[in-house]
């Protein structure tokens, strides 16, 4: 970081192999990555700078970055200055009392570990009781599971070349009735959306809001029954 009369700098800088001018203004894109056509996991989500760069929208910050192929490359904005006579308390919220899917049973099929952990812990939040399993393999290899969840949030992608909507079809052969469920997924492939959505299947994209997942839920779940 670097002090100013106006405010502090903040960068962070690298010494890669840079990212071309023509790159510059794709790489704050959802899912947008560089040298990842395979599209593996363990090269990210390419979601990072996609999330800096809406966060420094809402905050009205100038995201900067300046690189050039094979001298790396840097990211930077200013935080300018504000007059401490200005900053109003922050309002207090109460949501211990705020649960809208009560001992609601969701299933959760999804491989990637921290994405499990963080979708499972924001359902626990809302008062669901949540069985989650890494893959299709899983959910197969136990008739108990997903036999008697009232909802399935499945992954698209899942590893081996497996697909949600394939444990969505598991889970409602098991129980005999269309249980409500829905596919998250950063596929942009409109083929492939379309044939979930007319097997009656919702799909959310990645990154998911919170607010939209609950929306979705209380739909589905109030048109079940």
């Amino acid at each position: 970081c670097h002090a100013r009369a106006d405010g502090i700098e903040l960068f962070v800088s690298d010494e890669g192999p840079g990212i071309p001018e023509a790159e510059q203004e794709a790489v704050f894109r959802e899912f947008h990555q560089l040298d990842n056509p395979e599209r593996a996991r363990e090269k990210g989500l390419g979601l990072g700078l996609a999330i800096v760069h809406r966060l420094a929208l809402l905050l009205d910050i100038d995201l900067k970055l300046d690189s050039e192929p094979d001298r790396g490359c840097r990211f930077g904005f200013l935080l300018q200055r504000g007059d401490p006579n200005q900053v109003s308390a922050l309002p207090v919220h109460d949501d211990a009392g705020d649960v809208p899917f009560p001992d609601c049973h969701v299933l959760l099929v999804e491989d990637d570990a921290m994405v499990r952990e963080a979708m499972g812990g924001l359902l626990q939040d809302w008062g669901c009781r949540v069985t989650a399993c890494a893959d299709l393999e899983a959910l197969e290899r136990d008739p108990e599971v997903g036999s008697d969840c009232a909802l399935v949030v499945a992954d698209q992608r899942l590893p081996r070349g497996r697909l949600g909507y394939e444990a969505i079809a598991l889970v409602r052969q098991r129980q005999g009735r269309d249980v409500p469920a829905l596919v998250i997924t950063g596929e942009t492939d409109s083929l492939e959306l379309e044939r979930q959505e007319l097997a009656g299947i919702p799909v959310l994209h990645k990154p998911v809001r919170p607010p939209r997942l609950r929306l979705m839920m209380q739909r589905m779940l109030e048109t079940s029954g």
